[in-house]
């Protein structure tokens, strides 16, 4: 099964970052091959990707989590993990993650336990949570989407001196990906919730700020979900304040 899995990874500029993953990937028992999707570095990534054995994308300009895209593309397998240029899989997960789709053909997304390092604590949000956007997709379009906590990513964070634009990015999506896609109750609900959680951080204006920004932007492509995945986010929504 192992070889059913490719692993895509996103990234720019973080060539010594993008070393250890490739490392830990090449050590894997599944073997899975992988896709490297260049974001328009200038720091040498490419020879490092030529160096870990991997095929390798390269993009003029910074795409961002688009970028994927262009690596599932690229794949030549039924399965695709996502992984950034600081996490990895650990052994034996993309096993289990192939075995799990393959029991389930309705199954079309699988989220797994990502644990942050050093300090070995889960993560409770995606980098950014773009995620959430395509977990929504999949479901007004009739796909099944779980949490496996056996299938198991470790994320490696840089310094602490990104922790703040990383919050930013978080509520700025969070805004977005509702904008996009939730209907008008589920949009005000999640509006509010996002801006009243972390009111008295100045990351969350920022962040708020940044979504406003490219509201134009939001609104062009916006198509609400159907009534019943509203439904089922509504109440999952409402578990997760509890």
């Amino acid at each position: 099964m192992g070889g059913e899995v490719s692993v895509v990874v996103v990234t720019r500029n973080r060539r010594q970052l993008l070393a250890q993953t490739l490392r830990r990937l090449r050590t894997m028992p599944e073997c899975p091959p992988v896709v490297v999707v260049d974001n328009g570095s200038s720091d040498g990534t490419a020879d490092e990707v030529a160096r870990g054995c991997a095929a390798l994308i390269r993009v003029e300009r910074n795409l961002g989590a688009a970028g994927r895209t262009l690596g599932v593309w690229a794949a030549r397998t039924p399965y695709v993990a996502f992984c950034d240029d600081d996490s990895w899989w650990a052994p034996g997960s993309l096993h289990r993650a192939a075995e799990t789709l393959a029991g389930a053909p309705r199954l079309g997304l699988l989220a797994a336990q990502v644990v942050v390092e050093p300090a070995s604590i889960d993560d409770p949000i995606g980098v950014g949570g773009e995620e959430d956007l395509l977990a929504l997709d999949l479901t007004t379009a009739g796909w099944w989407c779980c949490y496996a906590p056996e299938v198991v990513a470790h994320h490696a964070p840089a310094a602490t001196h990104r922790a703040a634009a990383r919050r930013r990015r978080e509520m700025r999506n969070s805004l977005w990906t509702a904008w996009l896609r939730r209907r008008r109750a589920g949009l005000i609900r999640c509006t509010s919730a996002v801006i009243g959680a972390g009111w008295r951080d100045p990351q969350t204006w920022a962040g708020v700020g940044s979504a406003v920004t490219g509201l134009p932007w939001v609104l062009a492509p916006r198509r609400q979900i159907d009534p019943a995945t509203e439904a089922m986010r509504a109440f999952a929504d409402a578990l997760g304040s509890r």
